[in-house]
């Protein structure tokens, strides 16, 4: 078995790329490659160890807000204005896909935690409460902790669509 491994690691190596400079302000990122064997079928893959996608485009993982990073860009962006390169059209165009880049979304997980609770809670609110009345009153406490999880969720929507409104009115 030691020479299927050394074979793998052996791919691996070889399908490994020299660092990019990641688009979404990580730094410096190593494609590694990825080799898996499921009789009948081998495969190689090239993965981000970020985003575990193949290619930077395909990448949805957040991306880290670097002001100083953002601040080259926009001034780079700003001389390519200043120099005729852009046309000020352009220029709004591509400083929005920049900014927009950088952009962390609040509440983002907060609808996210919201979207995992609120099911939780029914499901333990809406079994529990019949469980308590026919079968014993142990149950009321899985309809209670149903009953608290819908109101954390519920705080957690709330925290959500507050920080959407907030950043609507930027």
């Amino acid at each position: 078995m030691g020479w299927f491994l050394s074979s793998v690691q052996t791919i691996k190596d070889a399908t490994s790329h020299d660092p990019i400079a990641c688009p979404r302000g990580w730094g410096e990122v190593s494609f590694v490659g990825s080799a898996w064997f499921i009789p009948p079928m081998i495969g190689i893959d090239r993965k981000c160890p970020i985003g575990g996608v193949n290619s930077c485009g395909e990448c949805s993982y957040a991306s880290n807000p670097d002001p100083v990073r953002l601040t080259e860009q926009l001034t780079a962006l700003q001389a390519l204005k200043d120099s005729g390169t852009l046309s000020p059209d352009d220029y709004a165009v591509r400083r929005t896909a920049v900014v927009r880049l950088h952009q962390v979304r609040p509440g983002r997980g907060a609808f996210i935690t919201a979207c995992v609770l609120t099911p939780i809670g029914v499901l333990l609110a809406l079994v529990g409460t019949p469980l308590g009345i026919t079968v014993h009153a142990g149950f009321w406490a899985m309809a209670g902790a149903g009953a608290i999880l819908l109101a954390v969720s519920l705080s957690f929507w709330l925290i959500a669509r507050s920080a959407q409104e907030t950043e609507g009115t930027d």
